[in-house]
């Protein structure tokens, strides 16, 4: 898929669309829809916008309507529940904007992957149990190999979620909470869906960085997927 559809306009009227949202205030976090109101989260406020309502199924809608991967939205969904309340405007608007136009931004979900499960990540403390340090390695393995097309992706998959597995099995026993939410984070960035595997492992690899005593990790996670946006070609 190329983003917006090719359409510059596509872009622009989603950006004229968060700014919105965010000068009327109508961004809420923790609800899709704040009853029948106008107000909702970041993906809801769009579904609100363009069918009247906001549910559970508002991300396939919207990234329908918009011509982006799903996984984007629900990335951009628990990231901002994730945030600090005074970021969430910023986050809404300043995604959209990072976004290129007619541009298939789906090495940037093994990127992100790739960063979090990295030691410049979110949770770089959580590398030193040995069996998880190696599935760790195995999945980054299979991210990097995936940005440049090296990847026989069914079978590098199926070995670095095996890896991964047996490492949050192992890790059960560990008393570190985030080395298991590290091990459980490779493990989940591994799995079939793109949209499941990216907001899991998103939220496990915050979980262990805040565990870790890291409590600005969505903030770092935010900054990270804009950056790796603005340099997608």
């Amino acid at each position: 898929m190329l983003t917006f559809y090719s359409d510059p306009a596509k872009k622009q009227a989603r950006i004229e669309r968060h700014r919105q949202h965010a000068e009327q205030d109508r961004l809420i976090a923790g609800r899709y829809q704040d009853g029948k109101s106008n107000r909702g989260c970041s993906v809801g406020c769009d579904a609100i916008d363009i069918t009247g309502k906001a549910d559970s199924n508002c991300h396939g809608i919207v990234a329908f309507h918009d011509g982006l991967p799903e996984w984007l939205e629900h990335l951009r969904d628990i990231i901002f529940e994730g945030l600090p309340s005074k970021e969430r405007k910023a986050w809404h608007v300043d995604l959209t904007e990072a976004i290129p136009v007619g541009v298939d931004i789906e090495k940037v979900l093994h990127q992100l992957a790739d960063w979090i499960l990295s030691p410049d990540g979110p949770m770089p403390d959580s590398v030193s149990h040995q069996i998880v340090a190696k599935a760790i390695a195995q999945v980054r393995k299979y991210h990097q190999d995936m940005v440049s097309g090296t990847s026989d992706s069914e079978s590098a998959r199926a070995a670095a979620r095996l890896t991964a597995t047996f490492a949050v099995a192992d890790s059960s026993r560990s008393e570190g909470a985030s080395v298991r939410l590290a091990a459980n984070s490779a493990a989940a960035s591994v799995v079939e869906s793109a949209a499941a595997s990216v907001t899991e492992s998103v939220r496990l690899a915050a979980n262990s960085a805040i565990a870790s005593g890291r409590l600005k990790a969505f903030s770092s996670i935010a900054s990270t997927v804009i950056d790796l946006l603005k340099k997608v070609s």
